[in-house]
């Protein structure tokens, strides 16, 4: 473990919490854009997740239900999370862990 002068860490610690609030993300607009304007350009015409997001799109939202406690983070669109599913389901991934990480690799996933 490391261990730094406590005077030393509670005074940036304080000075950090002065400045900014913990609550809101960092917006980094010096780091050049990693991905294209628009996903879809990494994507065949014809690939498989275009026409999950098509069938899915024309499902009746009547069946899908929200969480209305008014606790935790946002929530993602139930479409979104059921496009998701079945498009992992389709190219073999069952496993929730298997499906969140290729939330961060898979262009196909990330265009969900």
């Amino acid at each position: 473990m490391l261990r730094f002068p406590v005077g030393i860490v509670k005074k940036d610690i304080v000075r950090y919490h002065d400045r900014m609030s913990a609550r809101f993300l960092n917006a980094d607009r010096d780091t050049p854009l990693l991905f294209p304007v628009d996903l879809r350009e990494w994507l065949p015409e014809d690939h498989l997740v275009h026409f999950v997001v098509d069938v899915i799109e024309q499902l009746d939202r009547g069946g899908f239900k929200a969480n209305n406690t008014g606790s935790g983070n946002d929530q993602h669109p139930p479409r979104m999370m059921v496009m998701l599913l079945a498009y992992c389901y389709a190219t073999g991934r069952m496993s929730s862990r298997v499906i969140e990480g290729a939330t961060y690799t898979d262009a196909a996933v990330r265009y969900i």
